[in-house]
């Protein structure tokens, strides 16, 4: 995709990065402000359904992954992304979920991470308003997909 983007005359660069560490989280951050001179805008999308199922059927660990990602991965692009955006006047998209406002059986971690993302962007966006920063999140609702097939069914069967 970077060659793709660069051939066409575009600015791109790739950075392997666990949003869970918080080592790779800012290496990321600084690799884009390096190479690029600034930063405007981050799109937090990185992020995992988890393990599905009842809450007696799922463990600590499965518990710890799913936050892990989603939540704490959110905040630490957030926490090393804020001071170079605050110098830019610019913004944050954070990827949360219908899912945090709807009961779906089987999803009550991956419900529980969405429902933090939502609040962690409230709050972030009440934080640096007075410093020009925009934060904001998206809900997508169901998408034909293979996570959007477990979570409301196919479009062949009806669960």
């Amino acid at each position: 995709m970077v060659k793709e983007i660069q051939a066409t005359g575009g600015l791109a660069g790739f950075v392997r990065a666990d949003v869970a560490l918080e080592s790779d989280v800012a290496a990321m951050i600084a690799y884009a402000v390096e190479t690029f001179g600034r930063l405007d805008v981050v799109f937090n999308n990185a992020g995992v359904e988890g393990k599905l199922g009842p809450i007696e059927t799922l463990s600590v660990a499965d518990f710890d992954e799913t936050i892990g990602i989603n939540v704490r991965g959110s905040w630490l692009v957030m926490k090393h992304a804020l001071p170079h955006l605050t110098a830019t006047k610019g913004s944050i998209v954070n990827n949360s979920s219908v899912a945090a406002d709807l009961g779906m059986a089987g999803t009550t971690i991956y419900a529980a991470s969405k429902g933090a993302i939502t609040t962690l962007t409230r709050t972030a966006a009440i934080e640096f308003a007075k410093a020009g920063v925009r934060v904001n999140a998206v809900s997508p609702g169901p998408i034909q997909t293979d996570m959007g097939a477990r979570f409301f069914g196919s479009l062949e069967t009806e669960r």
